[in-house]
């Protein structure tokens, strides 16, 4: 059995060895095509926002052309997320997860504070799967940003990264975003795909947005490139990247046809973006995620492919969306005119394999279907107020929230035998639990051998105590939760309490059997003096910690 001392060390000499599976950005290992002559002093985002036009009639980022205007491009990104971390490096880790179709690296920020090297719970933010929503890359930065400034002048977030390691992905899709200034309909990534299957990758140009000086708006200029006789036929090839990932992939709710918007690719995990993203979600352990998203204002949650909650976990989620509901004041996806099902979705996949409570935010939504570029995005000048409007729900999730009814956690006692015959034989597990409300509580057992599988040991039970019977029982090492509930509502507050089980003590004759059971039951005292661990922060535990 490892001491606890013993435990902790190997937490952190893995988590060191992880954070380290991919590359680092630091001051002298900056990438070679960014060039920066002088570093600049960082600049927050409200500052960057603070003289941002509003409404443009047409097509905003045609209008700005490639540099998007008060909205970051890709390069603006990188340059800023380089002075971010050559600024911050005891808060800030800036990383490349992956690269895309057309090379450009997909870059992650680690928030966190480096000065503690305890183990830490993780949660990631992604955005811009699709390139048109590239508000969800300024509600990323704010994020970024917002927790940065207040942990450097106030200490504000001071508790929330010694405890944690935020990890932020603000801009998951750059080659599609890098053609919205001559086609800001792109949804898509950039694969090579031949829309048309002509054998040429050279006509997709054939429907092209551009800036009518004459009527101060927009304009489309249709071609026929290739010569088919039809105009404006190929468009920029690509993949949709939330309909890319290996749950439930090829299934409803997405195209096999290559030039539909829901495209979801040759096979599962085609894209590199999505592969670059599912490598970086095994080398962690993250219980919460979200990917943002616009073009309506509402929240979701797996299942993607039937809209459903998955059973297991129906309770947590619903509680979840209902905190989520109150801070957003947005309406659940199924409660929407959309609601559609979809397949090979980020958060089915992240949920189903990682088992990450994985939540979507459409984070902008407007009635306006004139343009695409208002369709999916706020006014420049009210970009900052989208952020600050968004920033409340991706806090909640990163300070691994927990939920309950009771004024205390359930304390767990286990109590070995009294008989010395009976050396781990079985154990009495003993729990003190109280109600606001004063409703009659009862209590499920639940038994783990990694703390994170659980298997129902018992259910409903009325009184505070719990005899475990460890007839048939393997011999190792356990994890005990008892979860509490009003008899109204769901399974509400947990705790944990760790115990080795050994069985089938076999005595042979007289002497041998008082020599054993003297040995193991001093062993026992042993045992139960420097074996035994509790732990408040369980899997599945929903409050917000203060």
């Amino acid at each position: 059995m490892m001491k606890k001392y013993q435990v902790i060390s190997l937490i952190v000499i893995v988590l060191f060895l992880n954070s380290h599976l991919i590359s680092s950005i630091s001051a002298k290992n900056t990438p070679e095509y960014v060039y920066l002559a002088e570093e600049p002093e960082y600049s927050w985002i409200w500052d960057e926002f603070s003289n941002a036009p509003s409404d443009i009639p047409g097509e905003d980022f045609v209008y700005w052309g490639e540099s998007l205007g008060p909205y970051h491009n890709y390069t603006e990104v990188t340059n800023k997320l380089i002075i971010l971390n050559n600024s911050f490096p005891e808060l800030v880790e800036v990383f490349s997860i992956g690269k895309t179709w057309e090379n450009r690296t997909i870059w992650a920020v680690r928030l966190t504070d480096e000065t503690v090297t305890s183990a830490k719970t993780e949660y990631y933010i992604v955005a811009a799967h699709h390139a048109r929503e590239v508000i969800t890359v300024e509600n990323a930065l704010y994020f970024i940003d917002w927790i940065i400034f207040n942990t450097i002048y106030d200490s504000i977030f001071d508790y929330l990264l010694q405890s944690t390691e935020i990890y932020v992905i603000p801009m998951l899709n750059p080659d599609g975003i890098s053609i919205l200034h001559w086609y800001p309909e792109q949804r898509k990534n950039l694969a090579p795909i031949d829309d048309d299957l002509d054998g040429s990758l050279d006509d997709e140009k054939e429907r092209v947005y551009f800036w009518n000086t004459e009527t101060n708006s927009s304009d489309i200029e249709e071609k026929d490139i290739d010569g088919s006789g039809y105009i404006g036929e190929d468009r920029p090839g690509g993949v949709d990247l939330n309909r890319n990932y290996g749950a439930f992939w090829g299934d409803q709710g997405a195209s096999p046809f290559r030039r539909d918007d829901t495209y979801h690719g040759a096979y599962p995990f085609s894209e590199p973006e999505t592969r670059a993203l599912r490598n970086f979600m095994y080398n962690h352990s993250f219980n919460f995620a979200v990917s943002l998203h616009s073009g309506v204002e509402a929240i979701i949650a797996p299942w993607g492919i039937n809209g459903s909650l998955p059973e297991k976990d129906e309770k947590e989620f619903n509680a979840l969306l209902l905190e989520l509901q109150e801070i957003l004041n947005f309406p659940l996806w199924n409660d929407t005119i959309y609601g559609y099902i979809t397949s090979g979705e980020w958060g089915d996949y992240s949920y189903l394999y990682h088992n990450i409570k994985s939540f979507t935010i459409e984070t902008f939504g407007t009635n306006s279907y004139s343009y695409w570029t208002d369709y999916f995005n706020p006014d420049a000048d009210e970009v900052i107020s989208n952020c600050e409007l968004i920033f409340p729900s991706l806090l909640f999730l990163a300070e691994n929230p927990q939920l309950t009814y009771t004024n205390n956690l359930p304390n767990i006692e286990v109590k070995n035998p009294s008989d010395p015959n009976q050396v781990f034989d079985n154990y009495t597990i003993q729990w003190i639990a109280s109600d606001e409300d004063n409703d009659k509580l009862n209590a499920s057992i639940f038994v783990s051998q990694d703390g994170i599988y659980w298997d129902l040991l018992a259910t409903n039970v009325n009184n505070s105590s719990f005899l475990w019977d460890l007839d048939g029982v393997e011999p190792g090492s356990y994890y005990i939760k008892v979860a509490v509930s009003d008899g109204k509502s769901w399974i509400h507050d947990v705790t944990e309490i760790k115990l080795n089980v050994r069985t089938d003590i076999q005595m042979q004759k007289p002497y041998v059997f008082w020599i054993v059971a003297g040995s193991f039951g001093f062993l026992a005292v042993i045992f139960y003096a420097l074996t035994l661990k509790k732990s408040k922060d369980v899997i599945d535990v929903w409050t917000k910690k203060e």
